[in-house]
């Protein structure tokens, strides 16, 4: 599978010319963003907010999160690839396609090397598979 992390812009009228998926995460309180695509095999939405730290609030990722992400994927491992957005695709989405691909690919250095990716979301998704 084949991760694709972009902004909440670019990901506005995506599509793939094979079977795909889409992890969309959004700001509590953001409209969803509408997917309309024949190859699209499902969408994730998410709502929470770029922290590291539980702050009065803020909707922090949590387990709960962490466990969706991980039931979705699992389900659409067969899938040419995964597209993963947030607002600014530079924290959170680097964050979960990160620890995707540490835990399927063995390797997540690219995402470090490009993007800022969200401690919390990475690690809270490293536990989550672990547990597994």
């Amino acid at each position: 599978m084949r991760l694709i992390v972009c902004t909440r812009g670019q990901a506005y009228g995506a599509h793939h010319d094979k079977p795909w998926a889409v992890i969309s995460i959004r700001n509590p309180g953001a409209n969803l963003l509408e997917f309309k695509c024949p190859n699209l095999k499902g969408v994730l939405p998410l709502a929470f907010d770029d922290c590291i730290k539980l702050e009065d609030g803020l909707v922090a990722f949590n387990v709960q999160m962490a466990n969706q992400i991980w039931d979705f994927v699992l389900q659409h491992k067969d899938v040419d690839a995964m597209l993963v957005h947030c607002n600014l695709g530079s924290s959170r989405s680097p964050g979960v396609a990160a620890a995707i691909d540490k835990v399927l690919n063995g390797d997540d250095k690219i995402w470090f090397k490009l993007k800022s990716p969200n401690q919390r979301v990475y690690k809270a998704l490293l536990i989550i598979a672990n547990q597994r």
